[in-house]
């Protein structure tokens, strides 16, 4: 919808997001992602 390389950013941060909640066990990141893409799920 918004381009390829938006989608590129959102993987790269939905990366980030998920070693980072492993790593710090964060629920914020998951909230943030549900509110920006509610099609994730790995969270």
């Amino acid at each position: 919808m918004l381009g390829n390389k938006i989608h590129q950013v959102y993987k790269l941060d939905i990366i980030t997001a998920e070693a980072n909640y492993r790593e710090q066990g964060h629920f914020l990141y998951s909230f943030a992602f549900r509110e920006v893409h509610p099609n994730i799920s790995f969270l």
